[in-house]
């Protein structure tokens, strides 16, 4: 009996760190206050595809419309792609973590 127990206790403490690691993960893939206002205030877009050697290419368009498509495009053959938002000052922010920009398994 003790040791079922045991059993169901660590199967609990699984589900429940689970959880937390989920919430973290959440948490800490959304952009701070910094990097959301430059995303909100963006002006144009970097997408990169990074590469060894200084063979990175790198393409800046104006909406981010643009930016989604051609990151759907650019990421099907290449895994490494980078997406930026640029603002009017020339600060940037990394929006790898939005839904419209994540990895996806092709």
């Amino acid at each position: 009996m003790v040791g079922l127990l045991a059993i169901i206790g660590c199967g609990a403490i699984y589900v429940i760190s689970n959880i937390i690691r989920a919430v973290f993960n959440k948490m800490i893939n959304k952009p701070n206050e910094w990097e959301q206002n430059i995303i909100d205030n963006a002006v144009e877009y970097s997408i990169m595809e990074w590469r060894p050697l200084d063979k990175s290419t790198k393409t800046i368009v104006k909406s981010y419309d643009e930016a989604k498509s051609l990151y759907d495009k650019t990421s099907k053959n290449h895994k490494a792609t980078l997406v930026y938002a640029i603002n009017e000052a020339g600060r940037y922010a990394n929006m790898n973590h939005l839904e419209d920009f994540k990895k996806r398994d092709n």
